[in-house]
């Protein structure tokens, strides 16, 4: 539980659209049990227990906290994907390529993809962070984790 006592409980995708590949079905599945299980995500208007709900649409995702046995959610915020589009692309190539060179390269060929992996993956992380900061304080691991997220449904 983060210092403002958010502690989610459970997110669900709102999204009709299943990722790419099986590999991002994965990356979304991990994504989602990491910010979970360790996260620091404190939602402004929702102190205590909450459910995150992640609805992608169109130019943004919505993000709404509701107690877990409520339907009405408590806060609710959109973020505007178009900075992130350029991210997201350059993430889905270099994971395309991570997932590929580790059926069939070297180990330093892997390590050499996985360190740019990582690169986009913490740039992204730290615009994320800064990006929600009007609605949620995140930390850095969270908001890479959440990033994953995002990104598998784009």
């Amino acid at each position: 539980m983060g210092e403002g006592g958010t502690r989610l409980v459970r997110i669900v995708v709102d999204s009709d659209t299943a990722p790419r590949t099986p590999e991002m079905e994965q990356e979304q599945r991990v994504a989602i049990f990491e910010i979970v299980d360790e996260h620091h995500f404190d939602i402004a208007d929702a102190p205590g227990e909450m459910a995150l709900h992640v609805k992608p649409g169109g130019e943004s995702v919505t993000f709404s906290a509701t107690a877990p046995d409520a339907d009405q959610p408590t806060a609710a915020f959109d973020l505007h994907i178009g900075p992130f589009e350029p991210m997201i692309r350059d993430y889905h190539a270099i994971c395309a390529a991570y997932f590929d060179a580790v059926r069939r390269l070297p180990v330093s060929r892997i390590e050499a993809i996985d360190e740019g992996r990582r690169a986009i993956h913490s740039t992204a992380g730290e615009k994320l962070v800064e990006a929600l900061e009007p609605f949620a304080k995140l930390d850095a691991k969270t908001g890479r984790r959440l990033f994953s997220l995002i990104s598998t449904l784009y």
